[in-house]
């Protein structure tokens, strides 16, 4: 059962995704995404590199587990405490 919720849960993120990235009004989010690669903000896989105050260290919260297996995880700066990105499924949201 756990599974087929899994499954199912990974098929609406998909289409949630593509419909996200093929929207006219996300075009912009493009340029945001290089800049911030171009600002060593984040690697190409969007996962987080630094905080933009200079801090490299981060500290990982709001977990959500399914069984043993993490689901969903939030970063964050650890001196000022800013959101970085949130991976979940797989894939990193900046």
């Amino acid at each position: 059962m756990e599974l087929l919720f899994w499954k199912v849960n990974m098929i609406i993120y998909d289409i949630r995704f593509w419909i996200y990235r093929h929207s006219p009004s996300n075009l912009n989010i493009d340029k945001h995404v290089k800049l911030q690669i171009q600002h060593g903000l984040v690697y190409s896989d969007l996962c987080p590199k630094r905080c933009p105050c200079g801090c490299k260290e981060q500290v990982e919260h709001d977990k959500d587990y399914m069984g043993y297996q993490i689901m969903e995880y939030s970063v964050k700066c650890k001196k000022c405490g800013a959101g970085l990105g949130h991976w979940a499924y797989g894939y990193w949201q900046v």
